[in-house]
């Protein structure tokens, strides 16, 4: 039985369903990083092209200039097909208000980029929300393991937990025995665990859980060590220079960084003392500034630990340089770092004309007591105290010269 007039039920896909929202309120949702990274995975593959062709771009585009962007022909594809596509492509980003409709200097139409979508997109493509997690961030010392390879990692955690073994009631000697033992294992190879006690039964299963050996089951009686147990003991005396071999870093002498590689981890590191310009589907273009430099020392990283990582994680074309990291690039990273030790002016009270070598030591040791004493030379018989402290050194010295 069927009725005229009746309504078709249909069901709007996220893309139709946010098409149909004010552009107000979608002002208001790409002013949340993970909104903005989640309408991009919806959006169609040729508007995701768009979007990152003018990421990166401030002033509007011309229409004249996005009509060029077309795919190639495809052979037995239409080209009208490739041309309707193109404009559905568009489209969307018109009526999700990711492009906008503005005039270009001479007057022409043309189209910019959403402001906040770009800013938001870039904190989510880029590293994350800054604003879930201000108080997060990476020392000196976690800058300096991150240097470490990867078995030097590995024995650093492994040094604290043996700190820890002996709280849990497991013995040192035996644990340390095992872990000997294991280095010199065979990869692949089962072994038995007959024979071991409840201590080194346990120590086996805190050792699984750092990814030293593979026990299926405990009630298996058999396990296997990992390449990380094999090699924890080869790290301690690598070259760290010469053990990078596989790095992906390309440095050129204008500061400009290409790092072929899609770990986020990588890309997190290098956006700490760079400035990521560009980010495609393997590759990250990133530049080093005064500014970039300047942010990683106030956070305790020193330029040789930057200029170390950069010489860890080059390309094996770089190692075919002189310079594995161009002289140019290293010398301008210490000369950032030694603008932060420049002189400071503080005001003080000159203390001189003392009349014996004991009147100078016994006024200076007491300022330096004080923590007032700024500048202290024995052989001129002169000292420098801080403002502050001046009243309190003058009294002194008169209760000392009645």
């Amino acid at each position: 039985m069927s009725f005229y007039g009746e309504k078709t039920l249909t069901c709007k896909n996220l893309l139709d369903y946010l098409k149909s929202l004010p552009r107000e309120t979608l002002d208001k949702l790409y002013n949340h990083p993970a909104t903005c990274l989640a309408v991009f995975r919806e959006l169609p593959e040729l508007s995701r092209h768009f979007i990152l062709r003018v990421f990166f771009v401030l002033k509007p585009i011309q229409h004249v200039t996005v009509a060029s962007w077309i795919p190639p022909h495809e052979p037995g594809k239409d080209v009208g097909d490739i041309v309707l596509l193109h404009r559905q492509s568009v489209q969307v980003l018109m009526d999700m208000c990711i492009w906008q409709e503005v005039k270009d200097e001479l007057g022409n139409a043309a189209i910019q980029l959403n402001k906040t979508f770009r800013e938001n997109f870039k904190i989510a493509s880029l590293g994350g929300d800054e604003s879930e997690s201000p108080n997060m961030q990476i020392t000196s010392s976690g800058f300096q393991f991150l240097l470490l390879d990867t078995a030097s990692q590995v024995w650093f955690f492994i040094l604290k937990y043996l700190e820890t073994v002996t709280e849990r009631g497991l013995s040192l000697v035996e644990c340390l025995t095992f872990l000997f033992k294991l280095s010199f294992s065979t990869l692949g190879k089962d072994y038995s665990m007959e024979g071991m006690d409840d201590r080194l039964l346990t120590f086996l299963q805190h050792l699984r859980e750092f990814g030293l050996v593979y026990l299926r089951k405990r009630s298996s009686g058999r396990f296997y060590p990992t390449r990380l147990a094999l090699n924890i003991t080869a790290g301690q005396n690598k070259d760290h220079i010469d053990a990078p071999k596989q790095g992906n870093l390309i440095i050129e002498t204008n500061y400009r960084i290409y790092a072929h590689t899609t770990s986020e981890l990588q890309i997190a590191l290098l956006n700490i003392f760079s400035e990521i310009e560009g980010r495609f589907p393997d590759m990250i273009v990133a530049t080093i500034t005064r500014g970039s430099v300047r942010s990683a020392l106030q956070k305790g990283i020193a330029a040789e630990q930057i200029i170390s990582f950069l010489r860890q994680h080059c390309h094996p074309q770089m190692y075919k340089q002189h310079s594995v990291v161009p002289r140019t690039v290293a010398d301008q990273i210490k000369l950032w770092e030694l603008e932060r030790e420049r002189l400071e002016i503080t005001e003080g009270v000159l203390y001189k004309d003392f009349m014996s070598v004991h009147d100078f030591s016994l006024l200076s040791n007491f300022a330096s007591s004080k923590g007032v004493l700024i500048y202290s030379d024995e052989k001129q018989r002169n000292m420098v105290v801080t403002k502050k402290g001046h009243p309190s050194i003058k009294q002194f010295w008169k209760e000392q010269s009645k």
